[in-house]
């Protein structure tokens, strides 16, 4: 039997929730599939079975969270969040292409050909970057594309006048 509460609290590994029922608060033990770390915040809603067997245990195996990321048919979206606030996010696209946001505007893309854009700079399979700014050896660079000629070949710092 399943039911759906209101998480109150967490200390690990126990869950607080309250079934709405005028003050039915109970405890039981969070459950999350393998490879998952994941507190819920007072406020969340859960979903809560009693496991069989257990002398009436009850296990809030699911976290119905506040609004997250919005994703599409066959994608994963993971998103952590202060409050009901989500903070950083990474999404895994149908696409085949994968982006991580954090709320200092920070950004990571993988395009499902291999490009990878870190907050604006674009690196390329096979080694070119691309950079629409940056300083090199303290001399400001502006549209600068660099290709890796062999592996372990050092560029060197731009000398002026070369």
């Amino acid at each position: 039997m399943g039911f759906l509460a209101k998480c109150l609290a967490f200390a690990a590994p126990w869950l607080k929730f309250d079934r709405g029922l005028g003050g039915d608060v109970r405890t039981g033990r969070l459950a999350l599939p393998p490879g998952i770390a994941a507190v819920p915040v007072p406020g969340d809603t859960l979903l809560v079975i009693q496991v069989p067997g257990t002398g009436g245990r009850f296990s809030p195996v699911a976290v119905v969270a506040a609004p997250g990321p919005t994703v599409d048919a066959g994608e994963v979206a993971l998103y952590s969040r202060a409050g009901n606030i989500v903070q950083a996010v990474i999404h895994a696209k149908a696409d085949g292409s994968i982006s991580i946001q954090n709320p200092a505007g920070g950004e990571f893309s993988m395009a499902e050909n291999g490009e990878v854009t870190i907050n604006g700079t674009l690196f390329k399979p096979g080694g070119v970057v691309e950079a629409a700014s940056a300083k090199v050896g303290g001399v400001q660079v502006v549209g600068h594309v660099h290709q890796v000629i062999a592996e372990g070949s050092p560029s060197g710092p731009m000398e002026a006048g070369v």
